[in-house]
Formats: C-alpha cells, sequence, structure tokens
C-alpha cells in the first residue's frame, strides 16, 4: 500500500479586515484540511465517502508533524484542497498549507 506524506506547517496568524480593523487569528493545517473536506461535493455522496473524509480529519487530528495517508485518501484530500471555497484573502494567506499537500512525498 503507497502512502503519501505531507509535512504539516506551522499554524498561520490569519489576518482578516472587518469593520474594526484587522484582527488576526490562528489558522491551523487540522482546521484547513476540516474546511476543505467538509466542503468537498464528492465527500457527501453515500457511506463509503463518509467514512473516507471520517478517516482523513481523525487523521488529521492524531497528526504530529506529518501525516501519513493512504494513496486514495491523499488523491481525495488533495482534490478537496483544490476545489476548496476559500477566500481570495484566505487562500493567498494559506499558501504553505497548499504547498504542503502539493508537495507531500512517498513514504519510504
Amino acid at each position: 500500500m503507497k502512502v503519501k506524506l505531507i509535512t504539516i506547517p506551522s499554524p498561520i496568524a490569519m489576518t482578516n479586515v472587518d469593520e474594526a480593523g484587522r484582527a488576526s487569528e490562528t489558522f491551523t493545517f487540522r482546521k484547513f484540511v476540516e474546511i476543505a473536506v467538509d466542503n468537498y461535493a464528492p465527500f457527501g455522496k453515500g457511506l463509503v465517502a463518509a467514512r473516507q473524509a471520517m478517516k482523513i480529519l481523525e487523521l488529521a487530528e492524531k497528526a504530529n508533524g506529518s501525516l501519513g495517508l493512504e494513496k486514495a485518501d491523499y488523491d481525495a484530500l488533495a482534490a478537496a484542497v483544490e476545489s476548496a471555497p476559500f477566500t481570495a484573502r484566505v487562500n493567498r494567506q494559506s499558501i504553505p498549507f497548499h504547498e504542503a499537500v502539493q508537495n507531500a512525498k512517498d513514504a519510504p
């Protein structure tokens, strides 16, 4: 079984602009994965897809430094990340998270 390893980047200080000015919040890789998975339409189609989404989220929750995913789960996460409905601001600020997924390595 082929496994892909994603090196988890440090949390990002995400800057948002609101009526009161600039505000910052910590955005973790785990939250990035959760948003991508929760908004990926194929994960909403049936029990098998729901279980795959749950597996990815559970592994992301337990991950410490790197996230190891079977190839099929990695491919699904990569597709979810690519289609996630982030705003342009969030998408731009979360580039390290996008790159971490794109630059996953095959496990030895």
